[in-house]
């Protein structure tokens, strides 16, 4: 990876740093010393300190070899900060990023986004050139993850030819994706793994399978998904709305509030998260209720707690409601958990 930092200037004269990002083979040079080289910075106990022209925080390698690096990065801004991924020449390096920020604007070759984005996921094929901006004052976490060829070649050769649609070099391939609960617990075990620092080493290779199966999984259900004529810009829509749903519960929410917030035909909208989830918003809603209050009650949860935090208004009626789909009550689903 190398880079030059250059300098704009907005229409307020406040300077906006560019930061440009190019990849270099890792066995070439360590991913931490690229990022050292980018900021003008020193390497420091495994860390390379944020420019105070910049904000405060830090870049710290966690892991890094010949076929694989993996970075976190922890800033808060001082100013507006552009950064542009250009193109691996070689065409050989791909980038899984898992980022929780306050504040995301960008666009990329294929995709334009202007949204306050909590957390998220990113995976960048070779040909992917992205660029996107963070505002002053914004707060961002991040983990990098890069992968060379090589990895795939020798982790997963079974799926080279398969994958060509997402993992070629020839197509540059950006998805985006709201954290759901899968990708927040891997951004977790990546940012504050609670492990044995002589076992960091197998431990980082073994997360780096699971973030790759993760982020294959995903894509290939993308590209089908793009096959059968949805388009790209639907599909994040539905991502959005179905990780809204499953963060929010206890929010009553209808198709046609849905419909509003969203800018989409509810019947159109419901039909479409159908297509891609097989099954309809208000059952989906119905399912993830349930399976909480499942999980809750195994928890020792009371039922009026249950109740409470699934946005019942009486727990009389979450009761009928548990009933009614699993066939039987919730005290009763609890005392037989733990009698089991």
């Amino acid at each position: 990876m190398s880079s030059k930092p250059s300098k704009n200037t907005d229409t307020k004269e406040e300077k906006v740093s560019k930061i440009e990002i190019r990849s270099i083979p890792f066995s070439e040079q360590n991913w931490l010393d690229a990022f050292a080289q980018i900021l003008d910075e020193k390497v420091e106990n495994g860390k390379v300190q944020i420019p105070k022209t910049i904000g405060t925080g830090y870049l710290e390698s966690l892991y890094h070899d010949d076929l694989m690096s993996i970075i976190s990065i922890k800033i808060n801004l001082k100013k507006d900060i552009i950064w542009h991924r250009l193109p691996c020449p070689d065409k050989s390096r791909y980038l899984i990023d898992f980022f929780r920020t306050d504040h995301l604007q960008g666009a990329s070759i294929n995709q334009d986004y202007n949204s306050k984005i909590q957390e998220g996921a990113f995976y960048l094929n070779p040909s992917t050139s992205l660029e996107f901006q963070n505002k002053k004052g914004t707060s961002i976490e991040l983990i990098m993850v890069g992968l060379e060829h090589k990895w795939i070649e020798q982790y997963f050769p079974d799926i080279l030819e398969e994958s060509q649609d997402f993992l070629t070099v020839e197509q540059p391939y950006l998805a985006y994706e709201s954290s759901g609960p899968k990708m927040k617990q891997l951004f977790n075990e990546f940012n504050k793994p609670a492990i044995e620092k002589e076992v960091s080493a197998q431990y980082f290779r073994a997360k780096c399978m699971e973030v790759f199966c993760l982020t294959y999984s995903y894509l290939k259900k993308r590209i089908q998904f793009r096959l059968r004529g949805i388009k790209e810009q639907e599909l994040q829509t539905v991502f959005e709305i179905r990780n809204t749903l499953s963060e929010n519960l206890e929010y009553p929410y209808t198709l046609k509030g849905l419909s509003l917030e969203y800018g989409m035909n509810k019947d159109y909208m419901n039909s479409l998260f159908e297509k891609v989830f097989a099954i309809s918003i208000p059952n989906y809603l119905k399912k993830e209720r349930m399976e909480l209050a499942k999980y809750l009650l195994e928890k020792n949860y009371s039922v009026k707690e249950v109740a409470i935090k699934l946005g019942y208004s009486e727990s009389q009626h979450f009761t009928r409601a548990f009933k009614t789909y699993f066939q039987i009550l919730p005290k009763t689903y609890q005392i037989n958990f733990h009698n089991k």
